[in-house]
């Protein structure tokens, strides 16, 4: 990870933590996990309403991100997001994301992307827009990253830009589109 570094104007903002750092007060997962997280950065429209939250994280071999579904209520903090992952970097070649049936699950169904690869919409979706909860986030299937393995004894990361987008700006072309 020490060779991942941020440059640029304001690149000091960026920095890398732990996913253990970030998350270890909700919750001991990332405990044993080389899994790694940089602040993120806010796009806005000229009505400074947020279109998109864009973060980078990365993933060492053989690790999860957790099975999530983003049910949770929406809040100011934490708004309701339509995500899409790019791969920047797989580093095993075997990562990707999985849909699952749930929390519990062992049965995967892994989607391997290469880097410069994006999944598109693992959220529910009807004539282009996100199928949204009743409390209105959007809804999505069990899923997460899962990173490969190789026979190489160094470690290496998938690094992906998640691109949090809010449902308001969410269209995807489809033929119900009209």
């Amino acid at each position: 990870m020490s060779d991942c570094v941020f440059a640029g104007p304001m690149a000091q903002y960026l920095e890398w933590k732990s996913f253990k750092e970030r998350f270890g007060a909700f919750t001991d997962y990332f405990e044993q996990l080389d899994n790694h997280m940089a602040n993120g950065f806010h796009l806005l429209d000229s009505e400074e309403s947020e279109i998109t939250y864009v973060n980078f994280w990365t993933c060492g071999k053989n690790g999860d991100v957790s099975t999530h579904n983003h049910a949770q209520d929406p809040s100011l903090a934490g708004p309701a997001f339509a995500e899409v992952h790019l791969v920047l970097n797989n580093g095993s070649g075997a990562a990707g994301m999985y849909k699952t049936l749930g929390p519990d699950s062992d049965a995967r169904d892994v989607h391997v992307m290469k880097r410069g690869d994006e999944h598109g919409p693992f959220f529910e979706h009807q004539a282009g827009k996100p199928v949204l909860l009743d409390n209105g986030a959007v809804k999505y299937p069990w899923h997460g990253w899962q990173s490969g393995n190789d026979d190489k004894d160094v470690q290496s990361y998938d690094l992906v830009a998640a691109f949090e987008i809010s449902p308001d700006f969410v269209l995807i072309p489809t033929s119900e589109v009209t």
